[in-house]
């Protein structure tokens, strides 16, 4: 019987308990969102504001080198054998186009003016034989097939007397100038360009061979900004775009320069080669062979610029927070640019953003839900 009304007892008991309440505890997490009191949100020093529309430059850092275009790099040669009878400038010196730079002598040079000399003599002969020929052919007096031998000498000797005039002309001498009385010895070797005496390869008294390099100018006038880009940045990079560049270790040696060129094939290391000119060369800070870096802001489409620290990341992934109800909603972005303070993102799902997002804080409420979902 005692029993009996225990049982009842208990049943009354359990009818009158009340029930259990539907809403959330703090910080309870549920998938992507998460509740805090207004004490928590304080102690996190959470700040919520509305998001600005923008765009944010994403800047690209590229490093290469200063260096001449293959053009502006002169070998001066001498065509013919001999030997260096005097050198006329020193290294690092600067020529003027025509000016002397050395002296070369040799046989072959003075048998290239004989056979010039000669031909001349045996076309003017070849000329005056077909006058004669072609008197005759007139008076009926020699045969056509004399008057045609005596044309076809005739071109021989001109053709001979223009090919030995170009050659004379390779080593620097005027074939109208010459006569059987004046013939050199020697002749000077003279700069083509205006430049700087880079390398001298050859010394007074060295014997040289045909076309070995004597000395080797530069021409500053178009000097080269030659960067490299990788795999990753070229397709934002395009000829015509704009970039700052930082030149040797100074931090004041900035200038500004234009992409002229980009590389289309990629090489060992994944990266394309990049020709900039520079606006404004500057000779004395720089130099061919100096290091440089530089870089390159890409605008980006419009967006949503927020503060870096509100944007989080996790499994691979962007977020920021939205305030929703009485808790915050993690919600995916895409980054389209970073910089030190700022981040350039849109939705990664919808359109626009909420109306306010969290600008401080989102790192916290990242590590609660990570805290959570562990548990």
């Amino acid at each position: 019987m005692l029993f009996v009304v225990l049982m009842i007892l208990a049943l009354l008991a359990g009818c009158q308990r009340a029930p259990e309440s539907d809403a959330q505890p703090n910080g309870a997490v549920d998938g992507g969102f998460i509740v805090l009191s207004a004490e928590q949100r304080r102690t996190a020093g959470i700040q919520v504001d509305s998001p600005r529309m923008g765009t944010l430059a994403r800047r690209i850092t590229l490093r290469g080198t200063i260096e001449l275009p293959p053009q502006n790099r002169i070998t001066v040669t001498f065509p013919l054998g001999g030997i260096v009878q005097s050198i006329a400038v020193l290294p690092g010196a600067f020529v003027r186009r025509g000016q002397i730079i050395a002296t070369v002598e040799g046989t072959q040079l003075i048998e290239l003016q004989e056979q010039y000399l000669t031909a001349r003599v045996l076309a003017e002969q070849a000329e005056r034989e077909y006058q004669r020929q072609r008197d005759l052919a007139q008076q009926e007096a020699t045969s056509e097939r004399m008057l045609r031998e005596a044309e076809a000498t005739m071109r021989q000797r001109r053709i001979a007397v223009r090919a030995l005039a170009e050659r004379l002309r390779l080593v620097g001498i005027e074939p109208l100038q010459l006569h059987d009385t004046a013939i050199s010895r020697a002749i000077p070797v003279r700069s083509p360009c205006d430049g700087y005496v880079a390398t001298i390869a050859v010394q007074t008294g060295q014997v040289i061979h045909p076309e070995q390099a004597l000395v080797e100018l530069v021409d500053v006038s178009d000097v080269h900004l030659v960067l490299r880009a990788f795999e990753r940045d070229v397709t934002a990079l395009q000829p015509g775009q704009r970039l700052i560049a930082t030149v040797g270790d100074d931090p004041r040696n900035r200038f500004s320069a234009q992409i002229v060129t980009i590389g289309h094939v990629l090489d060992s290391t994944r990266s394309v080669e990049l020709h900039c000119h520079f606006d404004r060369y500057d000779h004395q800070r720089i130099r061919p062979g100096m290091y440089a870096r530089a870089d390159v802001d890409i605008e980006q489409p419009l967006g949503y610029v927020l503060p870096a620290e509100a944007v989080v990341a996790w499994d691979n992934a962007d977020y920021v927070f939205a305030p929703q109800s009485n808790g915050f909603r993690m919600l995916p972005v895409e980054v389209l640019a970073r910089r030190s303070d700022s981040v350039l993102v849109r939705a990664a799902q919808s359109q626009s953003l909420p109306a306010r997002v969290v600008m401080r804080g989102a790192y916290w409420l990242l590590m609660q839900l990570k805290n959570s979902s562990q548990e």
